[in-house]
């Protein structure tokens, strides 16, 4: 709830804000209350463009009821139209985003990605698998956040996905190569490499050969490439 964000500066130290704007945004966030706070850092979690729909599943309707226009009114954010908003600069979004406490960005993430999949039609997917698949792999540690380092991701990827379940992490998967597929098809190889090699990380673990049962081919594949 809104009583439970922290928010300040030092989240952001390294992140090579300019100080004038971080000032700027600084005082802003001052004058805010703490639902319009919630709703401004958790629109920053979502990306510089988000759906109303999936805000308010996050923060809940009396927030976004009493929160959004104030935001507007503060030229922080914009609407788009159809359902959608956005930060009126992406330096707003960016700040924003690095004073939400990461821990608190890490299950925003996950949840995203989770509310996000669970809209989209299985002939929906591919069309929108980066915009679930980032979020999931942000929320799980798979790619490490904006301002931690790769040894932190790392830690906390291996903590989270001994909670899950082989379905769970084949599930995941299966959606990193989704992605890498698509990625490879827009000639983005560099992101394809990220997305098989989290699929990869995710089918085999700490073991060198996947489980011995049908997996997804495209992982398969990966794997005997080395990735």
């Amino acid at each position: 709830g809104p009583q439970g964000w922290s928010w300040g500066t030092a989240a952001i130290e390294g992140a090579g804000i300019p100080q004038d704007l971080l000032t700027m945004m600084t005082a802003k966030l001052a004058r805010l209350g703490p639902r319009q706070r919630e709703l401004l850092l958790t629109a920053a979690v979502i990306g510089t463009h988000f759906e109303l729909s999936t805000l308010e599943a996050l923060v809940g309707t009396k927030v976004l009821a009493e929160a959004l226009v104030p935001l507007i009114d503060e030229g922080l954010i914009a609407p788009l139209g159809g359902g959608r908003h956005g930060f009126t600069h992406d330096r707003i979004r960016e700040v924003a985003y690095h004073m939400v406490p990461l821990e608190r960005r890490v299950e925003l993430h996950r949840a995203i990605g989770e509310l996000r999949l669970a809209r989209v039609g299985m002939g929906e997917l591919a069309e929108n698998v980066f915009e679930v698949v980032d979020h999931i792999d942000l929320g799980y540690g798979l790619i490490p956040l904006p301002d931690e380092d790769q040894a932190a991701a790392t830690a906390r990827c291996e903590e989270a996905l001994a909670g899950l379940s082989n379905d769970e992490r084949d599930g995941i998967a299966e959606l990193n190569s989704l992605a890498g597929v698509k990625a490879l098809t827009g000639s983005s190889v560099a992101a394809a490499g990220r997305y098989l090699a989290a699929g990869v990380r995710l089918i085999a673990g700490d073991r060198p050969f996947p489980r011995p049962r049908e997996t997804n081919h495209t992982l398969r594949f990966a794997l005997e490439l080395g990735l």
